[in-house]
């Protein structure tokens, strides 16, 4: 049960440095992942978690209100 919340919390982690928007000259936009799934979360010897493949997440930034979506229209993983 320890382990499981460990891994647990080090993707919740991972997910809130995405989602939130950095300021500043050396800063990020606000990234969504859109194809979270088992197979995208690597796991690291010392059991902290990587979250991978965001070929399909999406950026914004709230200073200019700007979307950047891409040109991939797919969402998710096909059933």
């Amino acid at each position: 049960v320890e382990t499981c919340l460990g891994l647990a919390s080090s993707i919740i982690c991972g997910l809130v440095h995405l989602h939130v928007e950095i300021f500043g000259t050396q800063g990020k936009p606000a990234i969504a992942h859109r194809d979270l799934k088992s197979r995208n979360i690597l796991v690291k010897s010392n059991r902290q978690c990587c979250i991978a493949d965001l070929g399909l997440a999406v950026m914004h930034s709230q200073g200019s209100d700007y979307l950047d979506i891409g040109n991939n229209p797919r969402v998710g993983t096909k059933r």
